[in-house]
């Protein structure tokens, strides 16, 4: 009996570990960190990395591939990696003009910044020190709880829960969800692909007109409406990176080209478009120096071209 019971707490922490390893390092933009921060209690890191930097390139080579300082990324703070020539107005916001640099942001409202090149072993160190400072988030009543509040606080957190982060989520994410019309709603997102059934399936379905919204100014539709709920629930899960353009071209060229759903990578969680395989492949041979930049890439930008 305690054999069994050896095993299947093993197989309990292999799984746990496997599914935290899966988690991504760095959050698409710093609205999901600060949503996952206010989920999970943590404190918030950005990373500020920027063009020609060379510092930032020994850091990406010598800190951030290493697998400790992944794992501790994940496990102890939400962390986004932000581009300072290209995101400038987040970089104004933190008074930041020398890269690389990091900001902490901690529950209790503190900050703390370090400007310059880290080795791996003082980054993991400040990484430890900020998981120290860790919160836990205010507990959610359960359901028993919620039917002895009044009516209108009942609904209040029935929304939050459908959301998944409550007010933090509302606030980066779903305020984006038809805020604004789509810019061109006669050319979809993802040549009108369901990214849902792409996340989920790995399957290319089309997506319906009826079942349609915008969200960062690219309409996207779904090929059913529990895929459109699960959409408007977590956009950022299911959405493509970078507005769907390519990323290497994005990167190299600062052209915002669409990418064609056929020509997809996964990395780190995250989805991404390519509009040729020489693209693919040059991302798939070395993905970090068109992950670690969240570009402000816009809609307005988008160079239209239908995929055949």
């Amino acid at each position: 009996m305690r054999c069994w019971t050896v095993l299947a707490a093993c197989a309990v922490l292999i799984q746990a570990v496997d599914c935290l390893a899966q988690q991504p390092v760095w959050q698409p933009t710093l609205a999901d960190a600060r949503a996952l921060a206010a989920e999970t209690g943590v404190p918030i890191l950005v990373h500020f990395t920027g063009q020609n930097c060379i510092h930032c390139t020994i850091m990406d080579r010598e800190v951030f591939a290493d697998a400790e300082v992944q794992q501790s990324l994940r496990t102890n703070v939400a962390a986004v990696m932000i581009n300072r020539d290209l995101d400038r107005a987040i970089a104004a916001e933190f008074g930041i003009t020398g890269v690389p640099a990091d900001v902490i942001l901690y529950p209790d409202g503190q900050r703390e910044q370090r400007v310059g090149r880290m080795a791996r072993q003082s980054y993991l160190g400040l990484l430890a020190q900020a998981g120290r400072r860790r919160q836990t988030p205010p507990r959610r009543p359960l359901d028993s709880e919620r039917r002895s509040l009044p009516r209108d606080q009942q609904r209040t957190e029935q929304t939050e829960s459908a959301t998944g982060s409550g007010v933090a989520l509302a606030e980066s994410e779903t305020s984006q969800l038809a805020a604004e019309p789509a810019v061109n709603s006669d050319d979809p997102g993802m040549s009108g692909y369901c990214p849902v059934t792409l996340r989920l399936k790995d399957t290319l379905q089309a997506g319906r007109p009826e079942f349609s919204t915008v969200y960062q100014g690219v309409m996207y539709r779904f090929s059913s409406r529990e895929n459109h709920r699960k959409f408007v629930e977590s956009p950022s899960k299911f959405a493509p990176q970078d507005l769907g353009c390519d990323p290497v071209i994005l990167t190299k060229e600062h052209r915002a080209v669409p990418g064609d759903a056929r020509l997809r990578l996964w990395f780190d969680g995250q989805l991404y478009l390519f509009s040729s395989d020489k693209s693919r492949q040059e991302f798939r041979s070395r993905p970090l120096p068109y992950t670690r930049m969240r570009s402000a890439v816009r809609v307005e930008d988008l160079q239209r071209t239908r995929m055949q």
